[in-house]
This record gives structure tokens, C-alpha cells and sequence, in this order.
């Protein structure tokens, strides 16, 4: 990890704070570590709600919500000054790189043997049992939804004890977190999201932090409705994959799209109005791009419902946007409510 233009050993430098599980595995595309115990002197519980994220240098617990980036987290777990924050994290440079000879950390030995072990066992994976600070209604509303812990942890899911709901929070495509939206977890609750009190939606693209730019320029980008849409495609390895939070796709939205540099967009809506809507949108904002609808199996109409399988055969059978026109012939000039599918 890249600190004030040097090489540090994120893990060396939380060995002082916390407990690593002995079986972890880390390599060059690690982004977070294993949930451990949050280190804060305030928070006094075994359970594990901490997230290390050593690429970005940042810290969240699930639990206190205790966050901010390593130094602002040493500092106040030390209760030090960030001056001195910052000598404890440049403390720990990788050897090779400007450091001293006895700056070779314990942690760099364990990922070179990590790497080189011949164990095969996988780490643990998480489990919605490990967030403690969710409801029973709150996981069942989440394993119904198919989210996995690591996509809790990875997303950063929490639960709102005031509104009663999943919270989700809402970071751009710079990983800066700008909102929330507090999704219900039962029907009878209206509105079914509920966002942070001033925020504009057509600003941002759900899941743009989280993107594999790579795959969207090579691959195309998949365009979704809503936040959990987004988290159960790149569940499934579409890290491709951002959501437009409603039915509409905004100029700011197109921008951002452009900006990905996509080979192609897929547009892999609801099947239903809104969808139909998303789609008469997008098309009418994004002209340089070839457009793909998706199309569902019989009996689905929301793509956080498919299998990994059926996104795949979703997206290989997708129609040019052209064919779709001449499909619904009357739909984009008159904006008419139809349902599609195969």
C-alpha cells in the first residue's frame, strides 16, 4: 500500500491493534481482510465487526461504526496526535523500499508464506451470522435477497434500529460516500427506499467505486435498476455492473457512463413499466454506445433473481437496441407500459 508516496505493510501496521485469524490468505488482489475484533477502546465486544481495506487505507466497524482512514483510526485508538499516527504507519515501510534493514515485518513473512504454503484449505467464508448487529428480520430479508456476508462486509450493510431497515450506503466513483438509502425489509412498508434527506440520485451510479474498469472496457457495462441488483451481480463476478437507482438515466449518469469507456452497455432492467422506462431513457442519452437489452427466463422479471448461469445467458442473448425498436415498435415514441421478455 502506498502511504505519503511510500510502501507500507498495511497488515504490520494493525498486527499492534488486532488479532489476524492464523489461516489468512492475502495476494496482490486483496482488497479487504478478514472481519476481526474492533480494536477501539470504547467497544468492548469479542464478536468480529472490523474491516481493514489495504488498498484504500481505510477502516469500518459494522458495529460502533468507528471509521476514517489509518491514520485517523490509530490516532484515536492511541489517543495520539496524527503526527504520530503517521510515525507508527511509516514504521512498518516494506523492506526494498527506503526502509530500514529491520523493517522486514512478521506480517510480510506470513503472506510470502501465505503465497508459497502448500495448503489448499479456503478461509473461512463469512456469514450473516458473523454481523451481529442485523436483526433476525434483517438477515432473512438479506438471505431471501441472496447477499452473502462477504457482500455485508464488502458494501458495507448495516441496519437502521430507527427506520427498521438494511441500510446500504452510497459511495461515487471515487469511493467518496456521498449517501444512504435505507431499503425495507417488509412489503407492507412504503416507501420501499428510503434516501438520505437532499440527495440527488441522477448524480451518481451505484457501484462505480467497485468496478472493474478493465471488464467494463473489454466486456461492456451492465446497467441495473437498484442497489441490490448491483450487489448480487457482482455476487456473481459481473464487477461490470452499476445501477441507475430508478427507472431514469440522467445526463450527469450518461457522462459517467462515457467516462467508463464501455465497449457496450447492457441494459438489464426490471421486467416491467419502470423497466421499460430505463430503457427509453437510456437509449435516448447514450447515442455513441452499442445498447443491448436482456431479456429474462420465464417467470423472472428482477435481476437480483438470477443464477449466475442465467445472467450470463441473459446478457449472450441480449437484442441490439435496434431489435428491440422493432420488437415493441410503439413503445418509444409513445412511452407505453409493456412487459418483455423471450
Amino acid at each position: 500500500m502506498k502511504y505519503l508516496g511510500r510502501n507500507v505493510d498495511p497488515i504490520a501496521v494493525w498486527e499492534e491493534f488486532v488479532e489476524f485469524p492464523p489461516n489468512m490468505r492475502v495476494d496482490e488482489h486483496t482488497t479487504f481482510l478478514p472481519l476481526v475484533r474492533c480494536p477501539h477502546p470504547d467497544h468492548t465486544t469479542e464478536k468480529r465487526h472490523f474491516q481493514i481495506n489495504i488498498k484504500e487505507g481505510l477502516v469500518y466497524c459494522f458495529a460502533c461504526k468507528f471509521s476514517g482512514t489509518f491514520e485517523k483510526a490509530i490516532a484515536e485508538i492511541k489517543g495520539c496526535t496524527n503526527r504520530e499516527a503517521r510515525r507508527t504507519i511509516l514504521s512498518h515501510r516494506r523492506a526494498g523500499a527506503g526502509s530500514s534493514g529491520g523493517s522486514a515485518s512478521r506480517a510480510s513473512v506470513k503472506i510470502k508464506k501465505a503465497r508459497d504454503s502448500e495448503i489448499t484449505e479456503a478461509a473461512p467464508k463469512l456469514s450473516l451470522d458473523d454481523f451481529t448487529y442485523l436483526p433476525a428480520v434483517g438477515t432473512e430479508y438479506l438471505e431471501k435477497r441472496g447477499i452473502t456476508g462477504e457482500s455485508v462486509a464488502k458494501w458495507e450493510i448495516g441496519w437502521n434500529p430507527e427506520t427498521l431497515r438494511i441500510v446500504v450506503p452510497i459511495r461515487d466513483e471515487r469511493r467518496r460516500l456521498v449517501a444512504t438509502v435505507d431499503r425495507a425489509t417488509k412489503p407492507k412498508d412504503q416507501p420501499k427506499y428510503l434516501y438520505t434527506s437532499g440527495f440527488e440520485r441522477k448524480n451518481v451510479l451505484f457501484g462505480a467505486c467497485n468496478l472493474d474498469r478493465s471488464m467494463v472496457r473489454s466486456e461492456g457495462l451492465v446497467l441495473v435498476e437498484g442497489s441490490l441488483d448491483a450487489i448480487r451481480l457482482h455476487q456473481h463476478g459481473y464487477a461490470n455492473t452499476v445501477a441507475i437507482l430508478g427507472s431514469s438515466l440522467s445526463e450527469k449518469q450518461a457522462k459517467l457512463v462515457a467516462s467508463f469507456q464501455p465497449s457496450k452497455v447492457f441494459m438489464l432492467f426490471d421486467r416491467d413499466g419502470g423497466g421499460i422506462d430505463a430503457i427509453v431513457s437510456v437509449s435516448s442519452r447514450i447515442k455513441r454506445i452499442p445498447l443491448y437489452v436482456c431479456r429474462y427466463r420465464n417467470g423472472k422479471t428482477d435481476p437480483a433473481e438470477l443464477t449466475k448461469q442465467e445472467v450470463a445467458v441473459s446478457i449472450s442473448k441480449a437484442l441490439t437496441i435496434r431489435k428491440f425498436r422493432k420488437l415493441v415498435p410503439g413503445v418509444f415514441p409513445m412511452m407505453e407500459r409493456i412487459s418483455f421478455g423471450n
